[in-house]
């Protein structure tokens, strides 16, 4: 093993016989020979050895390695004089699978784009094996028919291959280079003419058409486009001194090109001075001498008779010669500096729930410790997090959109006000999902027609593929589509709709008086024009000294250009001078920083010639090109426009006609580099369609939003406001109905994640530090130099925004757009077809929502689309994107009164996209239900079903139901905990399974539900009955009793009707993991309670026969008891537990200290579930 300098690094005797093929790795390289295949470490240790040979006949002839990443863990395949291929283990080293061929193996390769392995036999055919389906041939293509397939290579879907062929009696080289196309069939696309006679071929991944490299035999090299003949090959010639070309190898960036010849001597070739041979590399492996000095090197006996001796010509000797220099070649080292934690992706846990986890959720609390909550990332079209937030943080739009609501279906005005409310209603620790906004925006053809819309359907080959330039179109988009259908509203109003400019035009718009000249015939022409949104113009070339960012901001924003455009004076396109300037200045100047090209990142100061390699390619840069304060001087009689930037208002002097804006909002791309190295990407490319990150926003946070500048901290919950923890504390709800213990415990502060940085507080002390880094849900502090401050090519700016400093105070949030006449007419005044189960509130007297009804609530869902799998580095795939799911019916029942658990909601959703799944299983959904054309039931629109909940929110209705925290998210709407009961969380013992709906209603209530399907108005009714039976046992103060016997009995029997794990045996369903009932048996005993009615935790750890109300039968035996813990563990433990009356000893019942052995009986089965009247065992 050499350094690409030809500089040794290890030599090691590897196989018997002379190797013929190398294919090297991340960690090493795998060698071939006639008898064996190797694997050895950089270090040059041997790990594995396999597919040995028996003889001549058997022979091993070629081999290839399936694995995008060039990891250890891929697919090996060996093919053999016989007609025979095999597949090996890389980590064991065993056979795997084998199967036959027509004929003997010359040469392989994979990499096809339907990862098909390609044979090359030796009677000249192709052969294309699935590796996925027992190596079975899909395709059969001849393409050197008289002869032998000499050398293959395959990029997409095209294959290249040379080989022999018979040429008056004898074999020859075939000087034509066959090229097939196998997206369908292995179909011959092109004959290549190579009269020099061809012995390789190879694809330079280095660029990104299909460029083949051809090798002759005399050292004839020709580089060519395949797929382009326009493009003239480059030809040079190898000196080999008389030596025969052999074979080539290009490396993977495919800066370098090595030739061997049959003199033993290498030729490499750079296309620049410091070039680099990998695109991903990793640390090599030190030698280990001690290893190495226990492999023997014994000399064949045809070299001893020459008189040379082993130090002459052993290879771990021998010091190796090239006759072509090659200084500074390099491996590119991607661990270098980077950008920090604060700014890497955090995703949401999307493994699959167990059934003991099922309704565990996100802890979001742990990345976020301010009072603002973030936004999810585990949607489509989640990359217009950062602009949603920094649109939410404009307090004069927010006061423009959350007072909006309209008719419209599909109105994005609409779905930003439901978003600002849920951001100011989210209690701190939680995050927000833009669920329905997404929505609504696939169904706005704008969007899609601009490219905005993400997703494996037949939108994503009109996306932008440039994440960057994606966020910049999508906030011009955004403010351009609520400046529409404000029009849109303002012209349905007719005469007594307002005037005057709209509120993004008000806030966000720049009208410009733009002229153009005509250079020949003089004609003028003028007009103004709007803009909400300014594009940063960069200098054409770098030749002089860097401009400032204010400089570039002024020709920006006053532009003297020339341009083609239509001349009325002679009627035709000519040259025009073009003049633009700004006749007055926005409240928000949104600028678009451009970065079509990573090259742009050269005037903000960083270096973008630097190689990965170096410091500058992902450190920090020194200076801060984008200035907090800038003032612009606008002078339109003059028609002057000039900019200026200093550290601080205070630093600039009072001008006339002028404005001074404060950087308050930044939206920057953070890149991935590992992702990009996983994917094979070149670092070093500058297009922003082919870098891999995410995006992230800086948002300078002030008053209104926070009560005091710069305190971001967030308020400790109340006990009892905090859901999803077990309610054995008691607090008071109040309802309608009665005095309710329906609340939790509080939860203890949330550690600190790794990944949430610690606030740094960097500014002079007595200055409020207002930013927030906004990395979707992660939240974090930081100071005003980290948001400017730039790490080289991996933290790209995108957008900015700059706010005026002297501006009116924006208007106060106006009251909710949600009233009370708007509710009775999405309820009263529907046309609701008659035989509906729902009967809605009637507004008059008792019958109308208000503050403490109790509604049951629960809703169905459907799948939108599957969900998207990937492929780990070690094969197994796992779910990278989780299924689409859309609301498909909502049912709400009354808690109280006469007409009690009687729906007042039943409302199916109107399906606006195609349904992927119904779910009927779970949702008890069918074809058709959700089709008004069809369907039986209620149809409405997601948004009536929205704004009707709402007003139950608002009103302050509380709900129970079971596994809200679900349903919430997928309505997309945020409930006060305090306005919350789930039974899932009031029938659940800390540290154990949450309990079914079902397994629940069956053994307090003795209902059998869920049969076949899902209905959501009897788990709505179900919901409220297991409230009241709540209430019921606490008021008897039996209710902790009574959950341990739930869970004793579902331990003991199974918790019937939960759903369970693929992978868990039938012997098993049910019972609690050994550390669940560990913890159980703990608490039980800190109670001074016996876990099986009278026996010992120690007895019944004992297999033994005991009589009980069902017969005798045999006591199954406990998971090991965990160690006795310390009294003040055990009391912390049982929080929650302090008032449960202690349940009688044995002795104290009268009984001896154990059960009365019994004869060995078989034992009757227990029924599932024991009768209502008898809840006691024993």
């Amino acid at each position: 093993m050499y350094a690409p300098t030809l500089g040794r690094h290890v030599s090691v005797e590897a196989h018997a016989h002379a190797i013929t093929q190398v294919v090297p790795l991340a960690s090493g390289a795998l060698s071939l020979s006639a008898s064996s295949v190797t694997f050895h470490t950089s270090g040059g240790v041997e790990t594995l050895r396999c597919a040995q040979c028996d003889g001549e006949r058997n022979a091993l002839k070629a081999m290839a390695y399936q694995h995008p990443n060039g990891r250890i863990a891929g697919k090996l395949f060996v093919g053999r004089a016989t007609p025979v291929i095999e597949q090996y283990d890389m980590t064991r080293g065993v056979l795997l699978k084998s199967a036959e061929t027509s004929q003997g193996c010359e040469t392989m390769d994979w990499g096809t784009q339907r990862s098909l392995l390609v044979v090359g036999q030796v009677n000249g055919e192709l052969s294309f094996r699935d590796a996925r389906n027992s190596m079975r041939q899909e395709l059969v293509a001849t393409a050197h028919g008289s002869g032998t397939v000499k050398c293959v290579t395959a990029k997409g879907d095209l294959v290249v291959t040379c080989g022999t062929t018979l040429r008056a009696g004898q074999v020859v080289l075939d000087q034509f280079i066959k090229v097939f196309d196998v997206r369908f069939n292995a179909r011959l696309v092109n004959q290549i003419q190579f009269p020099a006679g061809p012995v390789s071929v190879e694809f330079n991944h280095g660029y990104e058409s299909p460029t083949l490299s051809i090798a002759g035999a005399t050292g004839a090299v020709r580089t060519l486009d395949v797929t382009n003949p326009a493009v003239a090959p480059f030809n040079y010639q190898i000196d080999t001194h008389g030596a025969s070309i052999v074979g080539q190898s290009v490396c993977s960036t495919g800066e370098m090109v090595a030739f061997n010849d049959d003199s033993g001597w290498v030729h490499i070739y750079s296309s620049n001075e410091e070039p680099y041979v990998n695109n991903e590399s990793f640390p090599t492996a030190p030698v280990d001498e001690v290893v190495l000095s226990q492999q023997r090197f014994e000399l064949p006996e045809e070299l001893l008779a020459c008189g040379l001796t082993a130090e002459e010509v052993n290879p771990a000797k021998a010091e190796y010669k090239s006759n072509s220099s090659l200084h500074g070649a390099k491996v590119i080292e991607t661990k270098k500096k980077g950008l920090p934690e604060m700014y890497a992706r955090v995703e949401c846990n999307r493994s699959a729930m167990t059934a003991e986890r099922r309704y565990e959720e996100f802890d979001f609390s742990a990345y976020n410790k301010t009072r603002l909550p973030g936004l999810t990332n585990d949607l489509a079209n989640c990359y217009v997090n950062p602009v949603l937030q920094m649109l939410n943080f404009v307090p004069e739009l927010r006061s423009k959109v959350v007072g909006h609501t309209c008719e419209r279906e599909f109105c994005l005005t609409c779905e930003m006000s439901f978003l600002s409310h849920m951001l100011s209603a989210c209690p701190p620790g939680l995050a927000t999902q833009p669920l329905n906004f997404l929505r609504t925006l696939r169904q706005v053809r704008e969007a899609a027609a601009l490219g905005l819309i993400e997703g494996h359907d037949e939108l994503e080959a009109r996306a932008e593929h440039s994440p960057i330039r994606r966020v910049q179109a999508f906030l011009r988009f955004i403010l351009e589509q609520l400046n529409k259908e404000e029009l849109s509203r303002r012209q349905a109003l007719g005469d007594i709709a307002p005037t005057g400019p709209t509120a993004c035009e008000s806030i966000f718009g720049t009208i410009s008086k733009e002229t153009l000249k005509c250079t020949q015939c003089a004609v003028t022409a003028s007009k103004e024009i709007r803009n909400f949104q300014v594009d940063l113009q960069y200098p054409s070339t770098r030749d002089g000294q860097r401009p400032a960012f204010v400089d570039l901001l002024s020709k920006s924003l006053a532009v003297s250009q020339e341009m083609r455009a239509w001349c009325e004076g002679h009627k035709a396109y000519t040259r025009m001078k073009q003049n633009r300037l700004p006749l007055s200045l926005p409240t928000v100047l949104s600028v678009n920083l451009g970065m079509a090209d990573l090259k742009d990142l050269h005037w903000w100061g960083v270096d973008t010639l630097a190689p990965p390699t170096m410091d500058a390619f992902g450190g920090k840069v020194e200076e801060r090109w984008l200035p907090h304060f800038i003032q612009v001087v606008l002078d339109v009689d003059k028609k002057t426009l000039e900019a200026k930037h200093a550290l601080d208002q205070s630093q600039f002097q009072d001008v006339g006609n002028s404005e001074v804006y404060e950087l308050t909002g930044l939206v920057v791309f953070s890149r991935n580099i590992d992702d990009e190295i996983k994917k094979g990407s070149d670092l070093r490319q500058t297009k922003t369609s082919d870098i891999s990150g995410h995006l992230v926003s800086f948002i300078k946070v002030k008053p209104p939003y926070v009560d005091v500048a710069g305190d971001f901290t967030a308020s400790p919950r109340k006990p009892g406001s905090t859901p999803g923890v077990s309610p054995l504390n008691k607090s008071d709800v109040t309802v309608k109905t009665s005095a309710t213990d329906a609340t939790s415990l509080p939860t203890a502060a949330p550690t600190t994640s790794p990944s949430t940085p610690a606030t740094a507080r960097t500014s002079a002390p007595g200055t409020p530090n207002e930013w927030l880094l906004f990395n979707d849900f992660v939240v974090s502090q930081v100071s005003r130099d980290e948001v400017t401050q730039l790490y080289g090519q991996l933290k790209v700016p995108c957008l900015c925004m700059y706010t005026k400093v002297e501006k009116p105070a924006p208007l106060p949030l106006p009251p909710s757009p949600i009233t009370f006449e708007l509710y009775r007419k999405i309820t009263l005044d529907m046309s609701v077809p008659r035989g509906m189960p729902f009967v809605p509130f009637s507004c008059v007297g008792e019958d109308t929502p208000g503050p403490g009804v109790l509604l049951g609530i629960d809703a169905e869902f459907v799948s939108l689309a599957p969900p998207i799998m990937s492929t780990r580095d070690d094969g197994t795939e796992y779910e990278s994107v989780p299924a689409r799911l859309g609301l498909a019916r909502v049912s709400v029942v009354r808690g109280h009164g006469d007409k009690k658990l009687t729906p007042i909601i039943d409302d199916y959703i109107r399906a606006v996209e195609p349904v992927h799944d119904y779910l009927t299983r779970f949702s008890g959904l069918v074809p058709g239900d959700l089709d008004p054309a069809t369907s039986r039931h209620f149809i409405t629109q997601l948004k009536h079903a929205y704004l009707k909940l709402r007003y139950l929110i608002d009103a302050g209705c509380i709900f129970v139901g079971h596994g809200l925290k679900q349903d919430f998210k997928m309505i997309n709407i945020v409930v006060p905990p305090e306005q919350v009961i789930d039974t899932v969380e009031l029938f659940h013992f800390k540290r154990q399974r949450k309990l079914s709906l079902k397994f629940l209603a069956t053994y307090l209530l003795g209902e059998d539900i869920q049969g076949e399907t899902h209905d959501s108005i009897e788990d709505a009714r179900t919901a409220v009955k297991l409230y009241e039976k709540y209430l019921d046992l606490q008021a008897r103060g039996e209710f902790e009793s009574e959950l341990l016997e739930i869970y004793r009995f579902g331990k003991k029997y199974g918790f019937k009707g939960e759903s369970k794990d693929d992978d868990v045996s039938k012997a098993n369903e049910g019972l609690m993991s050994a550390e669940s009932w560990a913890n159980l048996q703990q608490d039980m005993s800190a109670l001074g309670m016996s876990d099986d009615g009278g026996v010992s935790l120690l007895e019944f750890a004992q297999p033994q026969q005991r009589a009980t109300r069902f017969g005798v039968e045999r006591a199954q035996m406990a998971p090991p008891f965990m160690s006795q813990m310390a009294p003040a563990q055990m009391s912390e433990m049982v929080v929650g537990f302090g008032n449960a009356p202690p349940m009688p000893t044995n002795t104290q019942r009268g009984m001896p200290g154990g059960p009365p052995p019994l004869p060995p009986l078989r034992a009757p089965m227990p029924p599932p579930f024991p009768p209502p009247n008898q809840r006691q065992w024993g």
